[in-house]
């Protein structure tokens, strides 16, 4: 199983994304674990190491996450 990681303060966006990524996932058979967050802030140092791959709005991930 994959995890990954959406980042968006436009909700209704970061789900429809989730809503994308899911489909594409399951029509390939891949299990995955999809986490949505609308602000970089609530993102804990435990679910961000545990993520395999992430989509952070830009101003969102400078933000909270200055190495990005």
């Amino acid at each position: 199983m994959i995890h990954i990681l959406i980042c968006d303060d436009d909700r209704a966006f970061a789900l429809r994304l989730r809503a994308a990524v899911d489909a594409l996932l399951e029509e390939r058979r891949v299990s995955a674990k999809i986490t949505v967050f609308s602000s970089a802030e609530e993102i804990g140092a435990e679910t961000l190491a545990s993520c395999d791959a992430g989509c952070l709005k830009a101003e969102c991930s400078a933000r909270a996450f200055p190495i990005l």
